[in-house]
């Protein structure tokens, strides 16, 4: 593949004439190129008007042209590669022309000369070449290269982006160098006000109601509006016409939520926080169209579009078990004493002054979420204000006073900001976090006569708040597994029916053994996280039910041990056992299978997979757990207790009592082993997520 230069002088040169309204010239490289490129590229050609008349009816000869030869199907299909065959020549390839000349005429002797783009340049500009990713918009794999966009300089999923893995170090520049430079690939998005942002929208309707991937549709449209409105500071002149908004919807048969088009008076504007908790939006996308853009995201165009909010359609009333004087005294405390160090840290003027500040600490805060005198939701929330009084939830008291600190305020991170310095143990701790942000040494002296009399270590916690929030289990976020050998071991569990004696804290021990006989501190840590977010998240999914949730483990007569317990006035007690799963086995202790047969019918088990809280996909409901897992290969394991509670025995010199003492095994756990393909292909449509536990219960008659 090369660039070819045909070049003829005089009257023998090729003549080019008008048919039809566009130019019609012999091909100067016969069985080199494709016929029909040629055809397209003398439609592409719009020359300038001459004397009323255009140039090629006055005598025009083509002097000069290029050309590349077998091209593109010369093209090697690997992307780096076929950008190395082209690098040679297209910037020459790119500035060649198609040279000619014409008569003067009008009684004027001579020939003037003009030139327009050569099918070389062409080629390289215009003939969809340049590998891409398939888009929302178009869906071709080529395209023109003016036409994609640099990795992630376009609106992912909805443009074209080049299929290019652009190299590290100084390779990788010069090869960026040149798809923007020479090849004029798109590094950004178009500027406000140009007519293709109307294109666009106006296309996105048609384009995904053809794509079978709504995930990516969704993200795609998300992401347009948004880019959309942080560009444009004034409504177009051509907005009025955008009658198909974009909502999402929820699709009752898929029982999720769907990307559709609709008027303004019939879509939502999901405007505050306390309504994109997940189950309280569930529980409105259920009865709402709701915009696209939701939150801060979605101010301007609920402006622009005339979209109602959200939160003038629902009523909200907070709701909580009790208050807690003692922790309110604690916070209210502490915030004195820390007012000047949160007012320098944040260069915040109008923090309440500690004598302003109306706070009140209460017990599992939660906001009722009422349309038309019916409760939708209850989620829990950290702080709310109402009547010149603050509430926040006591559980997490720093970061609830931090979010009521920032309200409407829109620096971003200014809430964790106040949350670790009130978290701080002490003075010095703060004034340290405080060196860290790089306050001035002279700012921070200035700050130390405010603990000098402060006893802010020293101050103690009410009984029931032993446990701080840098204790209490965070949901596990992981997105990949540990299939580290070392770590095989999950929850290995409790000793034989009849051995009532085993203390809880023994059991809890021989529950994250591994093979070693070490205790694994961080699974142990990884099962009560996701066994606490468990528990959190249906609290909130079955919030406005008859049906109650335990707040921790309860232990039956024979001190069987279930991990969650539903309660329901009717239909009596659910049994709940929570597994953490990460390297392919389960272990269920001889007490939990017998609690399973004793209850068939109402012990269920959830499988949480790394990255749960992020993906349905990786909760999965067993039923029948005994049914479910008895194809499975698996294999038992004995346990015995790490120490004696025997009395003392009575010796003399060195000589080891005879005979020794044996000790029976109190533990048994039966070891299952699930593999990936197996949780992977597991039911996988009516067993994925927490709504399929409320479906499960809602069955239940």
């Amino acid at each position: 593949m090369k660039l070819i230069c045909r070049q003829v002088s005089g009257y023998k040169s090729w003549e080019i004439q008008c048919q039809s309204g566009s130019w019609w010239t012999e091909c100067p490289f016969p069985l080199l190129i494709n016929e029909k490129d040629w055809s397209k590229y003398l439609l592409s050609l719009v020359p300038p008007d001459f004397n009323r008349r255009t140039q090629f009816d006055w005598d025009t000869k083509i002097h000069e042209h290029w050309g590349i030869d077998f091209f593109p199907d010369a093209l090697p299909k690997n992307p780096i590669n076929r950008l190395n065959a082209i690098k040679p020549i297209a910037k020459e390839a790119k500035d060649s022309r198609m040279r000619y000349s014409f008569q003067k005429g009008g009684g004027w002797d001579g020939r003037n000369t003009g030139q327009l783009k050569s099918f070389a340049a062409w080629q390289i500009e215009d003939f969809s070449w340049m590998p891409c990713k398939k888009s929302l918009l178009d869906n071709r794999i080529t395209v023109p290269p003016d036409k994609a966009y640099m990795p992630g300089k376009g609106i992912g999923g909805l443009l074209p982006e080049i299929n290019v893995k652009i190299p590290d170090g100084q390779e990788g520049r010069d090869l960026a160098t040149f798809l923007t430079q020479i090849l004029n690939v798109r590094e950004g998005l178009p500027s406000a006000g140009e007519m293709i942002w109307k294109e666009w929208i106006e296309k996105l309707p048609g384009a995904a109601e053809r794509t079978t991937d709504h995930g990516v549709a969704i993200r795609a449209t998300r992401m347009l509006y948004r880019n959309f409105f942080e560009l444009h500071d004034e409504e177009p002149e051509w907005f009025d016409e955008i009658s198909n908004i974009p909502c999402l919807k929820w699709d009752k048969g898929e029982k999720n939520e769907q990307l559709d088009f609709g008027s303004s008076s019939d879509i939502y504007w999901l405007d505050e926080s306390y309504l994109a908790e997940p189950n309280t939006r569930m529980e409105l996308l259920r009865r709402f169209n709701i915009f696209i853009l939701e939150q801060e995201q979605g101010k301007k165009a609920a402006d622009w579009y005339e979209i109602k909010p959200l939160s003038k359609i629902v009523h909200v009333m907070p709701r909580f078990y009790s208050e807690d004087q003692a922790t309110t005294n604690i916070v209210q405390k502490r915030y004195d004493e820390r007012y000047n160090s949160l007012k320098v840290a944040s260069g915040l003027a109008n923090l309440p002054r500690p004598e302003n500040l109306k706070i009140l600490a209460v017990d599992n805060l939660r906001l009722r979420i009422i349309r038309e005198e019916q409760t939708i939701s209850a989620p829990r929330v950290r702080s709310w204000k109402e009547d010149g009084l603050t509430l926040l939830d006591r559980e997490r008291k720093w970061e609830a006073l931090g979010l009521a600190l920032v309200q409407r305020q829109t620096r971003k991170g200014l809430s964790n900001l106040f949350e670790n310095l009130l978290r701080a143990r002490d003075g010095n701790e703060v004034l340290q976090r405080l060196r860290d942000l790089g306050v001035p040494e002279s700012a921070i002296e200035d700050l130390e006569i405010d603990f000098q009399e402060a006893v802010t270590a020293n101050t103690k916690e009410p009984r029931d708040q032993k446990k701080t929030e840098e204790e209490t289990p965070a949901e596990d976020v992981e997105s990949s597994e540990d299939k580290s050998a070392t770590e095989v071991t999950e929850s290995t569990q409790e000793s034989s029916i009849s051995d009532s004696a085993v203390s809880e804290h023994e059991e809890r021990q021989t529950r994250e053994t591994t093979p070693s006989g070490t205790v694994s501190q961080s699974r142990r840590k990884k099962g009560e996280n996701a066994e606490h977010w468990i528990r959190s998240s249906i609290s909130d999914l079955l919030s406005v039910s008859d049906w109650a949730v335990s707040s921790q483990s309860e232990r039956d007569h024979l001190n069987r041990e279930s991990d969650i317990v539903l309660s329901h006035p009717n239909f009596g007690k659910y049994h709940i056992e929570v597994k953490h799963v990460e390297a392919g086995e389960i272990f269920w202790s001889e007490r939990e299978v017998s609690k399973a047969e004793d209850h068939r019918d109402k012990y269920w088990m959830v499988v949480v997979r790394p990255g749960y809280a992020g993906n349905d996909k990786n909760i999965i409901w067993f039923w029948n757990p005994l049914e479910d897992f008895k194809d499975l290969p698996r294999h038992g394991r004995w346990f015995w207790r790490t120490e004696t509670d025997d009395p003392e025995i009575e010796i003399t010199g060195w000589n080891v009592p005879s005979p020794r003492k044996k000790q029976d095994a109190t533990h048994f756990n039966f070891v299952i082993k699930v593999s990936n393909e197996f949780l992977a292909n597991y039911r996988p449509d009516t067993s994925r997520g927490l709504l399929w536990l409320k479906e499960k219960l809602d069955q239940i008659k």
